[in-house]
């Protein structure tokens, strides 16, 4: 009986493992153009979403401080 359960911890502490090695290396290589290389490189999907979010909260930020203004 203990070497059941032994076996199904052993095998659920695999499963968990690869999964979180799989959703990292997906992270490294959304973000990374080539996460193996020794100087780290955006890829273009990364770059445009710093870009956007940047513009996006540059909007923002234009809107609060008009909206301030408006209600003083």
């Amino acid at each position: 009986m203990g070497q059941i359960v032994e076996n199904i911890f052993s095998s659920f502490t695999s499963v968990i493992s690869s999964l979180a090695s799989g959703l990292k290396n997906a992270f490294e290589s959304i973000f990374w153009a080539d996460p193996t290389a020794d100087v780290k490189v955006l890829s273009d999907f990364a770059q445009f979403s710093l870009i956007f979010l940047g513009i996006t909260l540059a909007i923002s930020i234009t809107f609060l401080i008009f909206r301030m203004v408006k209600r003083r």
